[in-house]
């Protein structure tokens, strides 16, 4: 499932590598172009026998997406993917994707 789909905004250099999430745009207006900009897709995977190679395919889905600035034969890698275990039947995922170009939302 996916849980959540944000549009976040890489920090100015210099500073950690983690991302701002981007205000909400009053208006549907498309922002300046700005290669930064990133999709950010949160979900969860039911406990499975393919264990999380269901997020790993799913990588692999979103790569081949012509929106995303991804090169097919190097695929998206999650930036959480929780490992199945005995203590939930849930498991967490997330993927940063950067855009070819901004949308607006």
């Amino acid at each position: 499932w996916i849980t959540s789909l944000d549009v976040a905004v890489p920090k100015q250099a210099g500073a950690s590598g983690k991302t701002q999430q981007a205000a909400a745009p009053a208006a549907k207006a498309a922002p300046a172009a700005d290669p930064g900009y990133e999709l950010v897709i949160k979900g969860l995977y039911l406990s499975n026998p393919a264990d999380a190679r269901v997020v790993d395919e799913f990588g692999k889905a979103l790569a081949a997406s012509p929106f995303f600035s991804i090169d097919p034969a190097k695929g998206v890698k999650p930036t959480v993917r929780d490992t199945q275990n005995a203590n939930g039947w849930t498991f967490g995922y997330e993927f940063h994707l950067p855009l070819k170009k901004p949308y607006s939302l």
